[in-house]
């Protein structure tokens, strides 16, 4: 168990290094002026969800911040004209987020730029790398779903 747990003190030390590196914060910056890297997630999040989005609360959860910083994040971005707020069909009392064709465009066009990155380091490590990588990251992804779901039932937000 110690061995494990001195692997994730060093991940979690590297990932937010890796992302100094990339500069990320800049490179969002970059594609779109004024945009932060919080923005930048709620994007990703609503562009997975599809056309029907995703209602406030649930994308608060998904970010792991409150309804009011969503609230307040999501009124920038429609002031922007990246997102729309319509209301449920089924519910009207509920309010669903959804990616505008602009934030769907400036989306894809980070999403883009992301895998150019990733295709620059990626290029320069052997193919069995390459593959041990992105094996990992795949396991690393479906145990997160794990952890996601546990947090949710124990939250008592199940989707």
């Amino acid at each position: 168990m110690e061995e494990v747990a001195g692997q994730a003190r060093r991940i979690a030390a590297l990932v937010p290094q890796i992302a100094r590196n990339l500069r990320l914060a800049a490179l969002v910056e970059s594609v779109r002026h004024g945009l932060t890297t919080a923005q930048l997630m709620a994007l990703f999040i609503l562009r997975d969800a599809g056309a029907d989005g995703l209602p406030v609360s649930q994308l608060a959860h998904d970010l792991g911040v409150s309804v009011p910083t969503v609230t307040g994040m999501a009124d920038r971005l429609v002031d922007t004209g990246m997102l729309k707020r319509v209301h449920s069909e089924t519910d009207r009392r509920v309010v669903l987020l959804g990616l505008s064709g602009e934030g769907l465009k400036v989306a894809e066009k980070l999403w883009g730029v992301l895998e150019e990155l990733i295709t620059r380091i990626l290029r320069d490590m052997s193919p069995e790398a390459r593959r041990a990588i992105g094996d990992a990251v795949e396991q690393v992804f479906g145990l997160s779903q794990e952890v996601r779901k546990e947090e949710t039932v124990l939250a008592g937000v199940e989707r």
